[in-house]
């Protein structure tokens, strides 16, 4: 097995230390191991994904926009997990933010790369409430469903805005389920 002692410029170990660093709670730890690997390799766009996550989870929304930034712009049609999470994550940040357009357009590219990835749909469609488009909230509240059956919190969102359409028996049954 390959150590860092044997190879101390292998962007590869220090990634997989950063990984174990964030699985045991280390954040400053994962996310030193993490810049030292894109340090070596400043192509390395899950590592920006994983440093992304890191900032994320110490509520370092700007540098984790700038990480998830880098990895798109690394691979900006990536059908990887990891870059669908980016697109999401950002989408994510940038909506809390008020950027309401640009999580739109992150959620869709999320869509288009993982046509069956809910939390995607259920994102874009809280973007789409708070926009007040509300017959394209539902809509994707819905594709959220179709996908997964017990998302709860799907349910949950589109009951609010069919109640806030109108449709009190529609937001009763989903709110029922």
């Amino acid at each position: 097995t390959p150590t860092l002692s044997d190879h101390p410029n292998d962007p590869h170990l220090f990634y997989k230390r950063g990984v174990v660093h964030s699985a045991l709670g280390n954040r400053n730890a994962a996310l030193q191991n993490f810049s030292q690997a894109i340090e070596l390799d400043p192509t390395y766009s899950q590592a920006y994904c994983s440093r992304g996550m890191e900032r994320l989870t110490m509520e370092d929304a700007a540098g984790a926009i700038a990480d998830f930034t880098s990895a798109l712009n690394l691979e900006p049609a990536g059908e990887s997990s990891y870059i669908i999470n980016a697109y999401v994550n950002r989408g994510t940040l940038y909506a809390r933010s008020g950027q309401l357009e640009a999580a739109l357009r992150d959620f869709s590219q999320a869509i288009q790369a993982k046509p069956d990835f809910a939390p995607a749909y259920y994102n874009r469609a809280n973007a789409l409430y708070l926009m007040r488009y509300y017959p394209q909230a539902i809509e994707d509240y819905s594709r959220a469903i179709a996908i997964n059956g017990s998302y709860a919190t799907a349910y949950c969102n589109r009951a609010v805005v069919l109640a806030a359409t109108g449709n009190h028996s529609a937001a009763f049954a989903d709110y029922e389920r």
